[in-house]
């Protein structure tokens, strides 16, 4: 009978181990990615399902046999117990078991047939009792055995290690007491179905019976502390998502816009890097990567940032996450040429001396400056024509979001929208050796930028010659500079899309070295806030207090403690 009810359930029981064996074939990718993740259990769960998902795994999906099981058992069981009670076993034998009826009966229930001991003798005598203690010897040292070849090893590291090694342990001794139970029938069903589990799941296991098929994930490489699309930048091995990082683009998107309208820590923290001889090599080609590659990279930058044109002559990635772009000859040589020197010939570069202190060496920013205003385009009418081509330039690389009509009156228009992206007024920045500007972020605090309604979702810089040592534009949370090469575009995002500021994003410049100078067009673009709560001026100021605790750098108490400069 046991025989039959095995082979009728052979395919459920083929089905769940190959769903167990696909599930522990991905527990190297799952360890990492709770190493990835830390404490933060909800991206874990959700990392860990878009996994199954893109392996095309079902982890319930080896429940179903287990179940049918379980009645086959709780009907013999019954069954046992009824005819046993009826007397019809009474004579049924088997090998050395006197009566598949004992050694219960009407009158001795559970263990009332061997406790309490009587003489140093069970109750019912050794020579009644030992024919019965064989059966649950002989199950307790099957389920070992059983346990020890189709068991998983225990991940020592595992949180419920020792809750599995408990259960290793007790287990077939309770099977064992629960033998010592009942009719001793039941005890040899128990027995025969472990030997012919066990034997299923080693030939399923160990003899290559069982067909586990996952789609293909790609190696598992070192790829830092986040997802990517290089090769391995550092020592510590995380999981590398594709489809999955694609379908959590969204969530991490809503996690963002939620943490702007709560004030709350940055929900997406993670950095993720590109392979460092690529960056070595001047950053990653996007039209020499596997398109499903660049689009799921694209997704996430319209999604979390802003859309922008991967396929534009000249572009690199420089960083994933946050995206950082560089875009080679962004600029012809003769316009970075002609607005360096209409800006030199204006006279209207005043040094910014952010920070208010008055002291050059302890500002914030040193820079001279030319905001290019209505009035400058007025007495400098060449710079006109020249700032028309790197707008035009701009709505390539960015799209027609990019509302440059806003600029035909040189004033800005504030926006109103997420979608309207309106550039405030262009600079040009002159840097000579000894200027700088220390670190800080482009984005506003959540306070100030509730109060002003829109946030800073795009930088865009242009430099406007080359700088053969020093003056890097220097991400100091990312590792990396780019250094000033005349036309070369840099492109970064001081925010997500959901008005959040970015504190990724924080960078600083190296001083251009003895005798050098340093100039660069800036850009900045903003789009309105999703929502405009209403904050009251208590609200804002413990809002502004905890941004500049954070790390960020007060206009009035410029942070000495870090003196790096900056662009």
């Amino acid at each position: 009978m046991e025989a039959l009810v095995k082979l009728l359930t052979l395919p459920l029981t083929k089905k769940q181990v190959e769903s167990s064996m696909a599930v522990q074939s991905l527990k190297p990718r799952i360890d990492m990615m709770k190493a990835r993740y830390g404490d933060d259990q909800a991206k874990i769960k959700r990392e860990t399902n878009f996994l199954y998902e893109q392996a095309g795994v079902n982890p319930l999906a080896g429940c179903l046999p287990s179940i049918v099981t379980i009645p086959i058992f709780i009907g013999l069981y019954r069954s046992l117990t009824n005819v046993a009670t009826e007397g019809l076993l009474d004579t049924q034998g088997f090998y050395w078991i006197p009566s598949l009826a004992g050694p219960t009966s009407i009158n001795t229930r559970g263990t009332e047939w061997l406790f309490p001991f009587v003489d140093g003798a069970p109750a019912s005598g050794w020579d009644n009792a030992l024919p019965y203690l064989v059966l649950p010897v002989l199950l307790v040292a099957c389920q070992y055995v059983s346990s020890s070849i189709i068991s998983p090893p225990i991940d020592p590291n595992a949180e419920n290690a020792n809750t599995q090694r408990a259960l290793y342990t007790f287990l077939p001794m309770m099977i064992g007491w629960f033998a010592l139970n009942v009719p001793s029938g039941l005890g040899l069903y128990y027995l025969a179905n472990t030997v012919m589990t066990t034997l299923i799941q080693v030939w399923l296991r160990k003899l290559g019976g069982a067909d586990v098929q996952i789609n293909e994930l790609g190696p598992i490489t070192k790829v830092g502390t986040g997802r990517r699309m290089g090769q391995a930048v550092s020592d510590d091995d995380v999981w590398k998502p594709s489809a999955a990082y694609q379908a959590s683009i969204e969530a991490d998107a809503a996690a963002a816009a939620a943490a702007a309208e709560a004030g709350a820590a940055n929900a997406a923290a993670e950095i993720v890097r590109i392979n460092p001889q690529l960056l070595g090599a001047g950053g990653l080609d996007p039209s020499k990567e596997a398109p499903q590659n660049i689009a799921s990279f694209s997704e996430m930058l319209a999604k979390g940032f802003l859309p922008v044109n991967l396929s534009l002559p000249g572009l690199r990635v420089q960083n994933i996450d946050p995206p950082v772009l560089t875009v080679e000859q962004f600029l012809p040589g003769e316009v970075c040429d002609a607005l360096r020197q209409a800006a030199q010939a204006s006279g209207k570069m005043k040094v910014s001396g952010v920070g208010g202190t008055g002291d050059l060496k302890e500002d914030i920013r040193t820079s001279s400056t030319l905001a290019i205003t209505k009035e400058v385009l007025a007495d400098c009418p060449e710079i006109k024509p020249l700032l028309q081509q790197l707008l035009d330039r701009a709505v390539q690389l960015l799209g027609d979001e990019l509302d440059t009509a806003a600029l035909s009156g040189m004033q800005f228009v504030r926006p109103t929208a997420p979608t309207q992206l309106a550039p405030e007024l262009p600079q040009i920045a002159h840097y000579l050796p000894g200027q700088h500007f220390l670190s800080h972020e482009d984005g506003f605090p959540s306070a100030i930028a509730l109060d002003k309604g829109y946030q800073r979702r795009a930088t865009l810089l242009i430099y406007l010659n080359d700088v053969l040592q020093g003056g890097q534009t220097q991400f100091d949370h990312l590792g990396f500079g780019v250094q000033p090469q005349r036309g070369k575009a840099l492109l970064f995002f001081p925010s997500f899309s959901g008005g959040k500021s970015d504190a990724r994003t924080l960078h600083t410049a190296e001083d251009a070295a003895e005798g050098a100078e340093k100039w660069v067009f800036q850009l900045w673009l903003c789009a309105g806030l999703p929502i405009r709560p209403k904050v009251d001026a208590a609200a804002m100021a413990a809002q502004q207090l905890a941004a500049q605790r954070k790390g960020g750098v007060s206009p009035q108490k410029p942070k000495r403690a870090n003196k790096k400069k900056q662009r």
